[in-house]
């Protein structure tokens, strides 16, 4: 989870939360295009008091959080830090990408790469991030 405060990015340091691949490329993009982002402990009070918020995930890539526990976050809309870093991520280059195929044969990744998969369920061209926690992991990777 990623919250705006007062124009500022902040994220929960990995002792709150899973280390990820989308995570990472987010706090990447946030350097590469100086956007002032740090890790940090947050608590509950201060994610509702958000001016916004998003999720990073293996699926979702970025995925806006308007309401957390029925309380609306920000203007209830996702708001412009969101919206850039939505299309920054989206717009990373293609070099950036490693494409695994459903047998898990892996080309060599370029430095800095997104890992993403490719399976029978996802069309041709088409792309899904994933990543895997290890035995806990609900990826079904």
């Amino acid at each position: 989870v990623f919250v705006v405060q007062r124009g500022r990015l902040r994220t929960p340091r990995l002792v709150a939360c899973p280390e990820g691949i989308t995570r990472q490329a987010v706090l990447d993009l946030c350097q590469a295009h100086g956007i002032v982002c740090e890790e940090c402990d947050l608590t509950q009070a201060e994610v509702y008091r958000a001016d916004e918020a998003f999720c990073s995930g293996t699926m979702g890539e970025l995925a806006a959080v308007t309401r957390v526990d029925g309380r609306t976050i920000g203007n209830g809309q996702p708001g412009p830090i969101t919206a850039r870093l939505s299309a920054l991520f989206r717009d990373l280059p293609a070099a950036q990408v490693v494409w695994m195929s459903h047998n898990d044969s892996v080309t060599a990744p370029p430095p800095g790469a997104r890992v993403v998969a490719s399976s029978p369920s996802t069309p041709a061209g088409r792309s899904r991030s994933t990543s895997c926690s290890g035995p806990t992991c609900s990826n079904a990777c």
